[in-house]
């Protein structure tokens, strides 16, 4: 069940991050390791965000339900940084 819910936690950093990323290359902003086209990072976010969930499906699938948590756990607190870390450059364009 935790696991399940990791899951929905990872998919809406990875939703936040993609989202506050458009939104601030829309208002001016500069992607330092991503190309400048808001919808290409979307499609890369997007991409990111399956790959998530198939190395958490691997993980558990194989016999690794504590270390598919751990990754979990990561993963969505650096994608989350990263969503915050955009929502401030968009109040600074603001």
């Amino acid at each position: 069940m935790f696991a399940k819910i990791l899951l929905g936690a990872w998919l809406s950093a990875c939703s936040a991050d993609a989202t506050t990323t458009h939104i601030a290359l829309n208002h001016g902003a500069r992607e330092v390791l991503l190309t400048q086209n808001p919808w290409i990072n979307d499609g890369i976010v997007a991409g990111v965000a399956l790959s998530g969930v198939g190395i958490n499906h691997v993980l558990r699938r194989e016999g690794h339900p504590r270390m598919a948590i751990v990754t979990m756990l990561a993963i969505t607190a650096m994608r989350s940084a990263v969503a915050i870390h955009n929502a401030r450059v968009i109040g600074e364009l603001r």
